[in-house]
């Protein structure tokens, strides 16, 4: 399963905020909980992308997880430990 995760401050209005937005490839929406929790992400929002299972990386997926959530790949430009710090673009810090 594929599913979006939307992390706190994304706003559809604007593309500044567009990396806010992460698709995590999972085997229930559990792990993915487990997942938020276990890396500090509060505030998020998580729907599960239909008909988008069979996606890879190469197609957006950011990180796989398994069944407990622990990440078992990622695309290569991602870096999960920092997903709790990320802020819109156009906010300082």
């Amino acid at each position: 399963m594929i599913f979006d995760l939307t992390l706190a401050g994304f706003n559809g209005h604007t593309d500044t905020t567009d990396h806010l937005v992460k698709w995590v490839k999972a085997p229930h929406r559990e792990a993915v909980v487990r997942f938020a929790a276990a890396h500090g992400l509060e505030g998020y929002t998580l729907d599960r992308l239909e008909g988008r299972d069979d996606y890879t990386f190469e197609d957006g997926v950011d990180v796989q997880l398994d069944y407990e959530g622990n990440v078992i790949a990622h695309a290569p430009h991602v870096e999960v430990a920092y997903w709790k710090d990320e802020k819109p673009l156009d906010v300082a810090d």
